[in-house]
């Protein structure tokens, strides 16, 4: 019995002096690794907090980036300590391929809002419209962008939808023109109304100088004739303008309603 004992003892100890280099190694690979770990870790908890509010999501991508790169160290361990990693990488990698199948969305919103905030389409401020909604944009974030309509309603949409689909950015040009479309007879003097309507536009806080509204025909229909009234403005204005000038136009045809009555 102690001479079994004594043999395996000395298999043992043969085979510490035999990986003793190796031991050391893995023992420092795991240290420093893990230190490194660690410091990793406490910086990118401080990243992940200034960029996402929720505490949930940010306790979530702390932990998963805790695991991937323990499990790395774990492999890289082995390896120094002469281990054949070849099964377990390949364990890994299957986990890891399962794992971007079933979290496929939530990486494509991901590198959407990594794509939205390096070529910025849009901006915080900018009032966008996409297929189904419209509204200024409060809040960029790496998963979802934040719009809030013209009726205080706040929208979250995905950043892949943003990205693969249109999206009309309404102020990103200085300038907008506003087109109000109306119709007239034809017995009505175009040349008075020109005059006239263009030269209350003029007053108007709203309008630009450059390029100058104009007053076409647009179509010439059966019984009436169609115009349009385009004016230019600044695109924060245009909201307000396009309502204000419509306003105008019907004062406008009020006015000369009266004068043909009288």
């Amino acid at each position: 019995m102690l001479e079994q004992f004594m043999q395996q003892w000395l298999e043992v100890k043969t085979f510490i002096i035999a990986h003793l280099p190796n031991i050391i190694y893995g023992l420092l690979t795991l240290i420093l690794g893990w230190l490194m770990i660690t410091l990793i870790i406490r910086f990118s908890s401080r990243a992940i907090e200034r960029s996402l509010r929720d505490a949930t999501l940010g306790s979530f991508l702390r932990t998963s980036l805790a695991i991937l790169l323990k499990v790395v160290l774990f492999v890289t361990v082995l390896s120094v300590l002469g281990v054949d990693t070849a099964s377990f990488t390949a364990v890994i990698g299957a986990c890891s391929l399962a794992i971007g199948l079933s979290f496929r969305g939530i990486i494509a919103n991901f590198a959407a809002g990594a794509l939205i905030i390096i070529l910025k389409p849009f901006q915080v401020g900018d009032f966008i419209t996409t297929a189904t909604h419209s509204g200024t944009v409060i809040e960029l974030r790496f998963f979802n962008t934040f719009l809030q309509t013209t009726d205080n309603r706040i929208i979250i949409l995905p950043n892949e939808s943003l990205i693969v689909g249109a999206v009309t950015n309404h102020t990103h040009q200085k300038q907008r023109r506003v087109d109000v479309l109306f119709t007239v007879p034809y017995h009505c003097n175009l040349e008075n109304l020109r005059s006239s309507l263009l030269k209350n536009i003029a007053k108007s806080k709203y309008t630009s100088t450059t390029p100058a509204a104009e007053l076409i025909v647009s179509e010439l229909a059966d019984n009436q004739v169609k115009l349009c009234l385009s004016v230019w403005v600044l695109s924060k204005d245009y909201f307000l303008a396009l309502p204000a000038f419509s306003e105008m136009v019907k004062s406008e045809l009020e006015q000369l309603a009266i004068k043909k009555a009288a």
